[in-house]
Formats: structure tokens, sequence, C-alpha cells
């Protein structure tokens, strides 16, 4: 389980990785305690980069100053959509 707010819509994306390391860990540690502490240690990473940017994206989004929320908007037009498409395909 993963507090992380839903500004990216990758919930879903890493409850599968999530399945995925966890069932590799426990497939190759002799224990449960064992397989538990490399999942963590393997996604502990990932899932700290998916809750900063998820964070970021959520407080530049609720800017509302009147100078600064249009320059925002402007900027993020700005952005081409295939930036976001790379930054969400990085798999740790």
């Amino acid at each position: 389980i993963h507090p992380i707010a839903a500004n990216l819509g990758q919930g879903s994306c890493l409850a599968l990785e999530d399945a995925i390391v966890l069932a590799d860990a426990l497939r190759l540690r002799p224990s449960i305690p064992a397989a538990l502490e490399s999942y963590e240690r393997i996604r502990r990473p990932r899932v700290r980069d998916v809750r900063r940017r998820s964070s970021w994206i959520g407080k530049l989004g609720q800017i509302e100053r009147p100078l600064i929320a249009p320059l925002r908007n402007q900027i993020c037009s700005w952005i081409p959509g295939s930036l976001f498409t790379l930054t969400s395909r990085r798999l740790h």
C-alpha cells in the first residue's frame, strides 16, 4: 500500500509492479521475512520517486495566484505530451 496522491494516475501500475517484484522475492528468498525485506528494498526508490513527482504535480496544479497560475498554464502547454509518456514508462 502506497500513500500517493492520484495526480499521476500511477496507482494501478505500482500495484502491478509490486505484485511482480513480490512474487520474485518470494520465489528467490529463503523465507518470507527475507522476501519482504528484499521487496521493500527494491520497491522503496521507485515508490519514493512516484510519490515525489505526484506531490510536485499536485502542488503545481493547485497554484491559484493570479499572476502565477496563467504563467504555469502557458508553460505547461509548451511541454510535449511525449515527455510525460517517457517519464511514466520508467520501471525500476
